[in-house]
């Protein structure tokens, strides 16, 4: 063959050259994917016509053709991701914004919310209390309404054994 053959150098400078000067081409209403795709076909296409009569073997082709897919992919996701990021850290800085403005009156009137929680505190023990007393009581009223009940059964067994007893008694 008369053409020259581009070797792997050449081709990573191609790849540098036309990725850096395809960069900025991508429509901004696209979605990225889209964007990634157009992208490495605008670039892939402009590498072809600038070859004009060069050969190139099939696996530095399919090797650059996924080199230039992959930068182009990465060029792509690291995008997204800064987005990402500056999105976190705005979200960051309104939480801490928020934390400090909900933080602030309680710092400025420290006696007062202290003062609540105690309160809230004392009611708290109070009603677990009276809860605890309550539930006390009932359990011992039933506990004497079943001792009563218990010796009112045996005083009246009692009672019937010794009308017997008497009953069954000779009398003299």
């Amino acid at each position: 063959m008369g053409c020259p053959i581009v070797n792997d150098c050449q081709l990573s400078n191609w790849v540098t050259i036309l990725i850096s000067v395809k960069s900025s081409t991508a429509c901004p209403t696209a979605s990225a994917s889209v964007k990634s795709y157009t992208r490495f076909m605008n670039i892939h296409i402009e590498f072809v016509l600038s070859l004009g009569g060069n050969v190139i073997e099939k696996n530095v082709y399919f090797k650059l053709c996924s080199q230039l897919f992959l930068a182009v992919c990465l060029e792509g996701m690291r995008h997204a991701i800064s987005k990402l990021i500056i999105h976190f850290i705005r979200l960051a800085s309104t939480m801490k914004r928020l934390w400090a403005a909900f933080l602030l009156p309680l710092y400025k009137h420290t006696i007062l919310v202290l003062s609540i929680i105690f309160c809230s505190g004392t009611l708290l023990a109070l009603w677990y209390l009276s809860n605890a007393t309550t539930t006390l009581v009932q359990s011992a009223a039933l506990q004497g309404i079943t001792l009563h009940a218990a010796s009112l059964m045996e005083l009246r067994k009692t009672y019937t054994l010794l009308k017997l007893w008497i009953a069954k008694r000779p009398q003299h």
